[in-house]
This record gives C-alpha cells, sequence and structure tokens, in this order.
C-alpha cells in the first residue's frame, strides 16, 4: 500500500519496483509454506537456500525502508510540521490521493484545529473550525493542487494572514463599540482567543 501511492512511485521509482519484486518472492514463498506447513520441512528439507532467499528479502526490504525515510525526511523539511505525527500517519496521508486524508491528523499539526472547511469538490479550503466549533473564512481561499506539503504549506500562510486581519479589525472596532456588543460582534464576529487579545491590547 504504501508503494502503491503515485506520488511515492514517482519519487522512488527504484525501490517501488524492488519493494514489488521482494513483495512477490515473499509471496511464493507464504505459498510454498501453505501446501505443506511443516516448520522443519519448510526451513531444512525443503528448496536449498531458504535461508539466503530470506535474508535477501530481509536485505531489500531494509533498503526499501532506508529510502522511505529519507523520503518522508524531505516530506517534513518542506511542510515542518509534519514533524508533530508518525511515520506512519504521515504516510497515510502521503498514500491517499483524497485532501480530506489530513482531517484526522489536524488537531496533532495545528493547535485546537479540528477541521478544514472544503468547498468545491474538496479542491478548495474556504476557511477551518476549531475544537469548541469557532471557525473563521480565509481571507483567500487556497487550492489543493500539488503534492500536500505544497498546498498545506499554503493554508499555514492562510490561517496566520487571515488571523491577523480579524485581530486588527478586533481591536481597531473595540474603541468604537461598546465592550459587551464588542465581544458579541454584530458588526464583526469575535472569535474567543481574539476577543481576548483585543482586550490585553486596549
Amino acid at each position: 500500500l504504501i508503494f502503491a501511492s503515485d506520488d511515492i512511485k514517482s519519487q522512488l521509482p527504484e525501490e517501488a519496483k524492488k519493494f514489488a519484486k521482494t513483495d512477490v518472492n515473499y509471496k511464493k514463498i507464504m505459498e510454498q509454506v501453505t501446501k505443506n506447513p511443516n516448520v522443519l520441512y519448510c526451513c531444512v528439507k525443503s528448496e536449498a537456500g531458504r535461508l539466503n532467499e530470506l535474508k535477501n528479502i530481509f536485505s531489500e526490504l531494509e533498503k526499501c525502508q532506508k529510502s522511505l525515510t529519507s523520503y518522508l525526511e524531505s516530506k517534513r523539511m518542506s511542510f515542518p510540521r509534519f514533524y508533530f505525527i508518525s511515520d506512519e500517519d504521515l504516510l497515510q496521508i502521503l498514500g491517499s490521493s483524497d485532501p480530506r486524508s489530513i482531517s484526522p491528523h489536524l488537531m496533532k499539526l495545528f493547535d485546537n484545529c479540528k477541521s478544514l472547511q472544503f468547498t468545491k469538490n474538496d479542491k478548495v479550503i474556504a476557511g477551518m473550525s476549531s475544537d469548541e466549533s469557532e471557525s473563521y473564512e480565509f481571507e483567500t481561499p487556497s487550492k489543493t493542487e500539488g503534492a500536500v506539503e505544497e498546498w498545506m504549506t499554503r493554508v499555514d500562510v492562510e490561517m496566520k494572514k487571515t488571523l491577523h486581519v480579524i485581530a486588527k479589525k478586533a481591536v481597531f472596532y473595540y474603541a468604537k463599540e461598546d465592550r459587551i456588543e464588542w465581544i458579541k460582534g454584530e458588526k464583526e464576529k469575535q472569535l474567543g482567543m481574539i476577543a481576548l487579545l483585543g482586550t490585553q491590547i486596549w
């Protein structure tokens, strides 16, 4: 499943081929074992070189693992927040062509970001929601085009940019409105942390 991803295949073509060949060899051995499930026969009396065959499979898988580890590191270098999740989680994200596959991992990647607001057949992210069900729309919707680390970087930038704009408006209206009305946000809905920030600034 790992090397079935188009992105991984394109980035690690040799390793993908190597893994596919190793997988075939391993399945062949398992088929032979199924026909005669006797440990002594399978390990000693069966085809000569079984031990070497298993050692070769292990060696090839180790090489694939090292290449895969380097590949994951390159993804994390491109989008450092991927350091917050495990290799297994990252592979699950990279191995899927569905942008929504990022959703179960958002709380690990971003503080209190529970979900992203997908629109237009999941090709655009229009905003985000917190664990307290507070939400806001991005100033500029972000497209889910290119590699996942590329569009997640754009989402990260847009989150900061939009929160900056919201905070700026909150501070501006604080001096012009009644404090209670400002918190309720009749003109501009206030997020909890933005309300606290605006109060601290003033």
